[in-house]
């Protein structure tokens, strides 16, 4: 689930630090750590980079909730 995989990209970024580089609202954050809401495609690439992995990795996680 993302929300699951946010929750243990968290672990090496504080909240702040994700809220400024991606440009989201903490509100917005909060919904997607717990799965209220997903990252929408503005978000992707900003979320990848800042963890420092590829947007398909990223994307990897929403499309196996999707499943």
């Amino acid at each position: 689930m993302f929300s699951e995989r946010l929750t243990e990209l968290l672990q090496t970024k504080s909240r702040k630090e994700i809220i400024e580089a991606v440009g989201c609202a903490q509100g917005t954050l909060s919904k997607w750590e717990n799965g209220k809401l997903v990252p929408g495609v503005k978000y992707i690439i900003p979320l990848a980079n800042l963890f420092s992995i590829t947007p398909s990795e990223l994307l990897e996680q929403l499309s196996a909730e999707e499943g």
